[in-house]
């Protein structure tokens, strides 16, 4: 029997603290006189950890049979925070992410990040702006079978031209800029477009296919498409004839950076000052 108990509480009772000190049972077939209650509950509430308001309503002293349960767990342990390294490894992580899209239209390396055959691009349009063409051409076509459109752009020219030992070669042409324009690059858009209006490289004359390729390109800020488009509409080309439209583009594409277009953009006004 438990501790503090009195010695006799009535036939067929029996209570029992049990010995790692986590519960305690009474049973009885008897009544337990009040007197006995009372140590129980203050067992409860000094060994135990009970509350006073969890032993309410107040024990009754005619028990049939009743299990206390144990004490309540303990709450679980607050979760450990982040190491301050992991924390800062996060921190410096993405200060150095932040700043490498900052500088990667100066720095050469970095415009390679995330571009197909970008590297190689990079390596042939050098050789290529030193006319060295033969030695842009491989790198020109590594970039190109990795899906990069502006080698496919250039190796289009190349083929059209004759350039780097190879052949004039209009079909050839042809077959790059479409190649180019299907993966969305939009000067291989314009180059197309420009086979399609001639009806070069074995393609028939389109122009309303022209027409699309331009406005394409010239909604992805191709300075080329706007001019070629806007040439279209001065001469009436594919398009009704609009020279408010075809000034609008030239002014777009001179803004842009394209000389030709502010030359065009300059002869319009002169004809527009001689008319009146």
């Amino acid at each position: 029997m438990g501790t503090g108990c009195p010695p006799v509480p009535g036939p067929g009772a029996v209570v029992t603290f049990d010995a790692s000190a986590e519960g305690l049972i009474i049973t009885g077939g008897a009544k337990l006189p009040l007197e006995y209650i009372e140590p129980v509950r203050t067992r409860l509430v000094e060994t135990y950890g009970y509350l006073a308001e969890q032993l309410n309503p107040p024990l009754k002293p005619d028990l049939d049979s009743k299990t206390v349960p144990a004490a309540p767990a303990p709450p679980p342990p607050a979760s450990r925070p982040w190491p301050a390294s992991v924390v800062w490894g996060i921190l410096f992580g993405s200060g150095a992410l932040y700043l490498a899209l900052l500088l990667r239209p100066a720095i050469p390396v970095l415009r390679d990040i995330g571009v197909a055959g970008g590297a190689d691009e990079r390596k042939a349009n050098e050789f290529y702006n030193r006319q060295q063409y033969s030695q842009a051409l491989p790198y020109f076509e590594r970039a190109a079978a990795a899906g990069n459109g502006e080698a496919m752009t250039n190796l289009g020219f190349m083929n059209e031209k004759g350039e780097g030992g190879l052949p004039p070669d209009d079909i050839k042409a042809a077959s790059w800029y479409r190649k180019a324009a299907d993966a969305g690059f939009s000067q291989g858009m314009v180059n197309l477009a420009a086979f399609y209006l001639q009806g070069r490289g074995g393609l028939p004359k389109d122009y309303a296919r022209a027409v699309d390729l331009c406005r394409k390109a010239s909604e992805a800020d191709n300075p080329s498409g706007m001019l070629l488009l806007a040439t279209m509409y001065e001469n009436g080309v594919g398009l009704p004839k609009d020279l408010a439209a075809a000034r609008e583009l030239y002014q777009k594409s001179a803004d842009l950076g394209n000389a030709y277009s502010r030359q065009q953009l300059e002869r319009l006004d002169k004809g527009s000052k001689t008319q009146r």
